[in-house]
C-alpha cells in the first residue's frame, strides 16, 4: 500500500544520498572495506534506519568479476571499475541499489560493457508492467546482452521482488518459478550485469514499483557511467559537474563562484557540511579539493 511504498521510498532516498556521499571519498589506495564503512556509517546516522547488511558488496578491478564480491582488503587502483551493491532497512522496509563507477577515465572495453548493461536494464524496465512474468522481463534484458556477445557473462537472474525482506517472490529469471504474473504494487529489482573473469564487471540496479501500464522508478540516481578523478570527485558525467581548482587563484575562483567565499559549503549533500575542522575556503586555497556538485539535487 502507499504507506509501505513511502517507507521503501525513504529507504531509497537515504541510499541515494549515501552513494552521492561516498563518491566524494573514493580515492586510489583506499580498500573496498573502507568504502563499505563509509556507506554504512553514513546511513547509520539516520534515525529511521533500522539496519543494514553486515557488509556490502564492494568489488573492484578483477574482483568485480564476482557478482557477489563482498568488500575486502583489495586496494582501489587507477582505472578500476568499482561495483557497489548496498541498501538499508528503513522503518521495516528495505532499499537496494547497485552502481558501478570507474576511478579515472574508463577504457573502451569498460565503457562497452557498461553501456550494454545499461541498455539491457532500460529495455527491461520499459517491459515491466502488470501481467508480465518475471521470466519474460528477464528474457528482454538477457537478449540484449546475448546480442552484444556477452551472454555467457550474465550468470544470474535479472531481479527479484522486495520489501519486508531483501529477496522475495516473484523473481525475474529463467526458472520455472518465475512464471508468476507481476501485479500492481509489487516492488522489483532490475539488475543486469556483465562479469568477465580477470577483467572485472558491471552491474546496474534500481528498484521499480509495478503499475498497471508500466513502473514507477524509486531511485533517483543517474545511470550514466560515473568517472571519478583520483581525489574522488566526479568528472564529465551527466547529472554531475566538477570544478577543478588546482592552479586557480582564489580571487579568480571567487569571481565566477562567489558561493565559495563562505567558510562552509551550502550545497545539500556536500560531504563537507558539519564535518569537524573542514573549511572549504582553506581547501580551495591549497588546491586540495575540487568541489563537486550534484546539479539536479
Amino acid at each position: 500500500d502507499e504507506d509501505e511504498l513511502r517507507r521503501i521510498k525513504r529507504a531509497c532516498e537515504i541510499t541515494d544520498l549515501a552513494f552521492k556521499h561516498v563518491l566524494t571519498k573514493i580515492c586510489e589506495g583506499m580498500t573496498e572495506a573502507e568504502i563499505d564503512c563509509i556507506l554504512q556509517g553514513y546511513m547509520k546516522a539516520y534515525p529511521e534506519v533500522d539496519g543494514m547488511a553486515p557488509r556490502f558488496i564492494v568489488a573492484s578491478g578483477e574482483h568485480g568479476a564476482l557478482p557477489h564480491g563482498i568488500a575486502g582488503e583489495r586496494r582501489i587502483q587507477k582505472g578500476d571499475l568499482i561495483t557497489m551493491d548496498f541498501g538499508c532497512n528503513c522503518l521495516g522496509y528495505w532499499s537496494d541499489v547497485t552502481r558501478t563507477v570507474c576511478l579515472g577515465k574508463a577504457n573502451e572495453k569498460q565503457k562497452e560493457i557498461y553501456y550494454i548493461t545499461l541498455e539491457a536494464q532500460e529495455a527491461a524496465i520499459k517491459a515491466v508492467k502488470a501481467g508480465k512474468t518475471g521470466k519474460e522481463i528477464d528474457t528482454v534484458a538477457r537478449n540484449v546482452i546475448i546480442a552484444a556477445g556477452y551472454g555467457e557473462y550474465f550468470g544470474h537472474g535479472l531481479g527479484h521482488s522486495f520489501g519486508l525482506e531483501i529477496h522475495e517472490v516473484p523473481r525475474c529469471s529463467q526458472n520455472l518459478a518465475c512464471d508468476i504474473p507481476l501485479e500492481p504494487g509489487m516492488i522489483m529489482t532490475i539488475e543486469p550485469g556483465i562479469y568477465i573473469p580477470g577483467f572485472g564487471g558491471v552491474r546496474i540496479e534500481d528498484l521499480v514499483a509495478v503499475e498497471k501500464d508500466g513502473v514507477r522508478r524509486l531511485s533517483e540516481l543517474p545511470r550514466e557511467l560515473i568517472e571519478l578523478d583520483f581525489g574522488g570527485f566526479v568528472l564529465d558525467t551527466p547529472g554531475f559537474s566538477s570544478l577543478e581548482v588546482d592552479g586557480i587563484k582564489a580571487p579568480d575562483l571567487w569571481e565566477y563562484f562567489p558561493e565559495f567565499k563562505t567558510e562552509s559549503c551550502k550545497f545539500k549533500g556536500c560531504s563537507h557540511i558539519n564535518e569537524p575542522g573542514c573549511s572549504v575556503k582553506e581547501k580551495l586555497f591549497t588546491g586540495k579539493i575540487a568541489q563537486s556538485r550534484y546539479d539536479s539535487y
